[in-house]
Parts: structure tokens; C-alpha cells; sequence
């Protein structure tokens, strides 16, 4: 099994049975094809593709999802994040609907990069939201979300 360099280079190998658990095992291969097909029909269908981050929740996941770019990545936590910001990612999605307790630390991510977005699913949220602008001049990226039929998240169409 190689292990793989924070670069994408092959590393040395370690055996399966080795390595300390749990831990992140995959055939890199499939997911580079997997990321290629996904990218091929988001660009077929005049769309950006926003991979999500909860799988593997790695710098080098998030490195081959995003071909390289660091951008346009979904997450799942505000610490996840302020993990991938940290990690020199940018324009990240926090795709949960956001509650007030959390604006602060939203604001700073705003501050930090150069696009994070939040997600709200009530007209409540948005009145928080607009009543705590960010500092700076930078101001909020709002993705309202909407309830497809699940039932869990979302505003109805």
C-alpha cells in the first residue's frame, strides 16, 4: 500500500496490516477517475462542481477533488473549515444552515479568505445574518437553501 506525500507524490509503501487505525485507505486511481468524470459532466452541464469534504476530511482528498485548485470545496463544520482555510483553501461553502451562536466565527473566515459562503433556510437567519456584517467591509455570501422534498433542510420552492 504507497502512501502518499502532502504533494501527491508517491511516498513509501507500508503494509495494510500496519498502519494505525483508523484510518483514510483508498485506490487513488478510482478517485482521480471518479473526480475527472464529475468534473467532465459539470463542465457538460455549465456547472461548478463543488465537492464535499465530509468523506475523507484531507488536505490531499481535497487536493485531487478540486484538481489541484483549492477552491469550491463544501464542508460540513465550521471546523472543517477553518481546517481546509488553514490548509490555503478558499471559496468554501459551510452547506449547513448557519445559527446565530455561529456568526462570529463565520465573520472571521470572511475575513480570511477570499470567498466563504454560508447557507440559511429561514427568513429569521436572514435577519441575524444582516444585522452582524462581517468587519472590514467585507460583507456576507448567502446560498439559501431549498427543501428538495427530503424534508430535512431548506426553505420550500
Amino acid at each position: 500500500c504507497p502512501r502518499w506525500n502532502e504533494d501527491g507524490n508517491k511516498g513509501e509503501s507500508i503494509r495494510v496490516q500496519d498502519l494505525e487505525t483508523p484510518s483514510y485507505v483508498l485506490y487513488r486511481s478510482i478517485f482521480e477517475q471518479n473526480v475527472s468524470e464529475m468534473q467532465a459532466r459539470a463542465k457538460k452541464l455549465g456547472c461548478q462542481l463543488r465537492p464535499h469534504m465530509k468523506t475523507h476530511k484531507t488536505l490531499e482528498g481535497g487536493l485531487v477533488a478540486t484538481n489541484g485548485t483549492k477552491r469550491c470545496i463544501v464542508v460540513s463544520t465550521l471546523a472543517e473549515a477553518e481546517f481546509f482555510a488553514n490548509g490555503g483553501f478558499d471559496d468554501i461553502l459551510y452547506a449547513v444552515p448557519i445559527c446565530a451562536s455561529k456568526l462570529p466565527r463565520a465573520a472571521r473566515l470572511v475575513q480570511q479568505l477570499e470567498r466563504f459562503h454560508i447557507a440559511i433556510d429561514h427568513p429569521d437567519t436572514l435577519t441575524q445574518v444582516l444585522n452582524r456584517p462581517p468587519a472590514d467591509g467585507k460583507r456576507w455570501s448567502i446560498f439559501l437553501m431549498v427543501d428538495c422534498g427530503y424534508g430535512r433542510d431548506g426553505v420550500d420552492p
